[in-house]
Parts: C-alpha cells; structure tokens; sequence
C-alpha cells in the first residue's frame, strides 16, 4: 500500500529549496492563526507584517507550482484551534514541515495528527546549529553568548586560522559603538518596485486587517527570493562598509543606519544565514564590519534559537522583578513625551522596524524601568515587527530586554540612565532625561535586594543618596500620573 503525504508550508517556512520536495510533491500553504490572528493568543499583528507574510506565501505558491508541485492555499480563518486544518490532512499518512519553532504552533499540530493518525515529521530548516549539537552545547542552567559564539566560529572556520580569531579577537564590539558624524551620508536600503503579491496582499489587509496598527505606505520589504538577494547585494555593496562602526548608533533621522534589514527575509527562509554569511565573508569590507555582521547570525541569532528550543517554556513563565503594569494606550502608541522612546515607537508604527539598540536600550529598556508585566511587553513586540516570530520574542523579550528568567541568559539587567542614550544617539539633552533618570534610580532602589548582589549593578549604588531619591521618587509619581497610571 503506497503512503500518501504532503508538506504543510508555514509563514516562515519559505526556503528557495525545500527539503520536502525531496519526499513529496503535494504542498499546502497555511496562513496559520498564530501568525495571521488567533481568537486565544489575541494578537493585532502590524499591517506591514500581514503585507509581508500574505503576499510572499502567494509568491511562494506560485513558485511550488512552477516547480511541478500540486499546491492547496488555506486563508486565515480563526477558530480555537486547529479544526480547520482537519479535513485538508485527514486524507494523508505523513505530514512534512520545516522545524515548527513555535510552541503552541507545535502543541497543536501535534495534538491534530495524533487525533488523525497522521505522521508528522519535521526536517531540518537551514539553521546553522544542528539539533544534535545543541543538545550537547546547551546542558547547563546559565547560557553564555560569548562561549558559544567562539565555539561555532571554531566550529565552523569562520574568521579564523589555526582556530585563533582572525584579527587577533574574537570580538570587535568595542568598535561598533562609535557617534556618526554630523553630515554623514547614510545610503538607504534599495527601493523595491511593488510587486503583484504586494499589491494584492496590501488590499488583502486593509479589507480584512483594517484596524490591526500600523501603516503599509512605507512597505520594503522582500517578497521573493529574488527580491531578498537584492536586498542582500544591495547591503553588502552599500552598507556592510560603516555597520561595524555604527551598528549601536540611535539616530533621529535616520531609521535603518548602515543596518542590512535582513531579518525579515531571514526570519521566512526566504534568505539563508548560509548566503548571508557567505556574502558578507567575501566582502571587502574592514574586519570589524564583517565580524560583527557575523557575530549577528551565527551567534546572536543561532543562540536565541537554542535558547527557545532548550528554556524557552520556562522563560516565559517567568517574572522576576514580579511586574504587573499593563501597557497603555500612551505607551502602545508612543506619545508620552519621552523623545527617544516616542521617536523609536513612532516609526515602528510607520515601519515595523527598528534595528537592535533601540529596540533593547530604548523601547525594551523604558517598559523595564516603568514595571511594564513581561507578558505586555512579548506581546507588544510580537505584534509591531515585521521580523517577530515566539523563538524571536521569547528570549529577547523575557530573557535579554526585560531580564524576566533572572539572569538564564544574560548577566545584569540592560538598564541605562539618560547618559548611555544622550552618548550613543543624537537626542539632545531635555526634561525627557530627569524623567528617565528618575525612573532609572527609583528602579535601582526598588529591585536593591534582587540587584545588588551583581558586581556590574552594586557599583551604581555608591552614587545613590537619601536626597536625590527623594527627588526621583517625587519626579517619577508626577510622571506616572501624566501618564495615566
């Protein structure tokens, strides 16, 4: 008796070369709940988001098909679960997909095949670190960037000779926190032409997602594959030069610096770490550049990835500073008089997009400093980025932004005052800096039992004294009723 079998296709399961079209030639594409809109997990996705899962998942489509491949399309359609997928898997006895990286995406696509006695079985995405490995680098209760970061450039001989750091480093972090010099021009990413997916999915979205935040005026993103090469090229000749030097610059004007706005294309498989990474290693671009870019992808992103897989569950689950602000609609929305903070929501909400430091150092940073609950915060930055997808948000939000797992990942809480925002961006210096000073020292007063104990926090307490705490409090009570709380 011959098996019947498919490949069910997720929104970010786009891979130019599938490892299922090896074993099947039926594939069925799924505007998933999870990632469209569910009636449980009540998330209001940014329309640039929707835009871009829409209209590159038609691309795609189209794509199986021109490859000889029979394909199905599901729609968004919302239910409590996941009844809608069962008369469209009821029929086969093995069900492919890529790594499923999704907990509750799991849980119940497992629970459905088991009902169905359908197999499911997941292949191999194009993640750098294989399941095996990291079950052997990830034994512990403390995970460290750092040591794994060096092991897989050994691993794999990247920017190394002998096993020793190119460059005599492992890491050039030290130069990428330069100021960009006033009247330096910044190339912006290329502009990509609208294409028939873009078009149809913007139309998709505005009747069916019409009060979901955001905007899609400014859509760039990729849609194909051939569109995220593009974008690749386009970083490598134009940007990957400066990114070492100002990748931790917080500018006013401009919005996307010298970073490669890959994450997205990134984030659907609709790119690869492996191009990424084998396009910026042949660049010529200066060392600090490209060990930082790489540090990016086959350390920061390939380390989120293992740590949602191995501690993932727990970390959401956890509340260590035990926060329960609810955010509100100020906060959501970015007119709290706050300018780093409202400038950075501000073209979120226009882009879907912020790059790295503002998203830790000043959104992140900010919800920390106000007790905003952990789970407000995932759920916020799940719903504004285009590139958010549950192994993204689950470590940068519980573990590094908001130190929620105290400390699973990450050595001290990121918290600055405004000396660390007014140093690494162009902000000026205004009635924004005592209110976040303020916040800032309160912040260290309040957590002092759980802080002070962290040699990189206890120093900080020397400058704290009776007088200008008072003060802070007084400054942080006039600003939380401003606020609405």
């Amino acid at each position: 008796m011959n098996e019947k079998s498919a490949a069910l296709v997720f929104p970010h399961h786009l891979m130019k070369f599938h490892p299922a079209a090896e074993k099947t030639s039926r594939f069925i594409l799924v505007e998933e709940q999870l990632f469209f809109g569910d009636p449980v997990f009540r998330l209001n996705f940014h329309k640039n988001k929707l835009v871009l899962l829409r209209a590159s998942m038609r691309y795609y489509r189209d794509r199986l098909e021109g490859g000889g491949m029979e394909t199905e399309y599901i729609e968004h359609n919302p239910d409590p679960g996941m009844s809608y997928l069962r008369e469209h898997l009821e029929e086969y006895d093995r069900i492919y997909t890529l790594e499923l990286l999704d907990h509750e995406l799991s849980r119940r696509l497992r629970g459905l095949c088991r009902e169905l006695s359908v197999e499911l079985v997941e292949l191999e995405g194009p993640f750098l670190l294989k399941r095996d490995l990291m079950d052997k680098y990830f034994m512990g209760d403390r995970f460290f960037l750092t040591s794994f970061y060096i092991r897989e450039r050994k691993r794999l001989s990247i920017l190394t000779r002998n096993s020793k750091p190119v460059g005599g480093k492992w890491t050039f972090d030290t130069e990428n926190r330069r100021r960009l010099p006033q009247g330096m021009k910044v190339p912006e990413p290329v502009r990509l032409p609208e294409n028939p997916y873009v078009r149809e999915a913007r139309a998709y979205v505005e009747e069916r997602f019409h009060d979901n935040p955001g905007s899609t005026e400014h859509f760039n993103y990729p849609t194909t594959h051939r569109e995220a090469e593009i974008f690749l090229k386009d970083f490598i000749e134009n940007r990957l030069e400066n990114f070492g030097s100002y990748q931790d610059f917080i500018s006013r004007q401009e919005i996307f610096l010298f970073h490669s706005v890959l994450s997205s294309s990134l984030n659907t498989c609709l790119i690869t770490p492996a191009e990424v990474m084998d396009a910026a290693l042949s660049s010529r671009a200066p060392l600090n550049s490209v060990e930082g870019f790489v540090r990016q992808i086959m350390g920061w992103r390939e380390f989120v990835r293992a740590v949602y897989i191995k501690k993932g569950s727990y970390e959401r689950s956890r509340n260590y500073f035990k926060h329960t602000r609810k955010l509100n609609s100020k906060l959501y929305l970015g007119c709290t008089g706050i300018e780093p903070y409202d400038t950075a929501v501000g073209r979120v909400l226009e882009y879907g997009y912020t790059h790295h430091i503002e998203r830790l150092m000043v959104i992140g940073n900010f919800m920390l400093l106000l007790g905003i609950d952990p789970d407000e915060v995932y759920s916020w930055f799940m719903e504004m980025f285009v590139d958010a997808y549950d192994w993204v948000m689950v470590p940068n939000v519980y573990g590094m932004s908001q130190y929620a797992d105290g400390g699973l990942m990450a050595t001290k809480p990121y918290i600055s005052s405004s000396n660390y925002l007014l140093r690494m961006s162009n902000h000026s210096r205004g009635e924004w800096c005592d209110v976040w000073d303020a916040l800032f020292w309160t912040f260290l007063s309040d957590k002092r039992k759980l802080l002070e104990a962290n040699p990189r926090i206890r120093v900080l307490y020397r400058h704290l004294t009776d007088e200008k705490l008072r003060r802070f409090y007084r400054v942080r009570e006039d600003f939380l009723e401003d606020l609405g709380y």
